[in-house]
């Protein structure tokens, strides 16, 4: 026999039958180290994309050079220092793991 919900619907069965067993994945075997590792890259590019967008419109505005067109500027400039930035992480991460290969195989 089913309980009606308040909903209308029909929820758990009242004698335990037709119950779901609990049905979580289990949790994934990934480390924190590695977490922190892949995302390092991406922690340091957002840090100077900000710094280096408030310092650029900083030095802009102290000079009165800001206007809409430069500020447009900055930030895309912003972007490209953080694309960088993750772009060296990525590579640099990528010739470690070659080199761990390497080594292991040796």
């Amino acid at each position: 026999t089913l309980k009606r919900s308040a909903l209308g619907g029909f929820g758990q069965a009242a004698n335990g039958v037709g119950l779901k067993k609990n049905t979580r994945r289990p949790e994934r075997s990934c480390t924190f180290s590695f977490r922190a590792r892949s995302s390092k890259g991406s922690f340091t590019g957002g840090v100077l994309r900000v710094v280096s967008i408030f310092v650029l419109a900083y030095v802009a505005s102290s000079l009165g050079w800001l206007d809409h067109t430069l500020a447009a500027l900055i930030l895309i400039l912003g972007f490209v220092a953080e694309t960088l930035v993750v772009a060296a992480e990525v590579a640099r991460q990528k010739g470690q793991a070659l080199r761990e290969n390497a080594t292991r195989k040796t």
